[in-house]
């Protein structure tokens, strides 16, 4: 029984350290990708890529609006949204970013971890 409980408490903590890692990640990622789509429109942003880790700040995310995209209302979605924009998004790629893949695997990674 007690060896069951060490490993049941063991898996959590390996699954929320995997989830946390996976938010990071995906964080990193579209904020890299942002970085990229400003600079191919001539824009920059500075410290958009503060606190990702060197190896993160080249992944990509797909952050193109999808044709059907999930529509968000909820006080996450709007906080997700205003971290964007916090980091020097500009709320028109921010708009468009709220309706991508990568937001929603976001959302959902945010989700999981509350």
């Amino acid at each position: 029984m007690k060896r069951t409980l060490m490993t049941a408490l063991t898996l959590i903590a390996t699954v929320g350290a995997a989830n946390a890692n996976d938010l990071k990640a995906t964080e990193c990622a579209i904020f890299a990708s942002a970085s990229m789509a400003l600079a191919e429109e001539g824009r920059t942003v500075q410290g958009l890529l503060a606190g990702c880790p060197l190896e993160l700040q080249v992944a990509s995310a797909d952050i193109r609006p999808m044709v059907s995209p999930r529509r968000f209302r909820t006080p996450l979605a709007a906080e997700l949204h205003k971290s964007l924009m916090q980091r020097g998004v500009p709320t028109d790629m921010a708009d468009k970013i709220a309706m991508s893949p990568a937001f929603s695997k976001w959302y959902d990674l945010h989700k999981a971890q509350r």
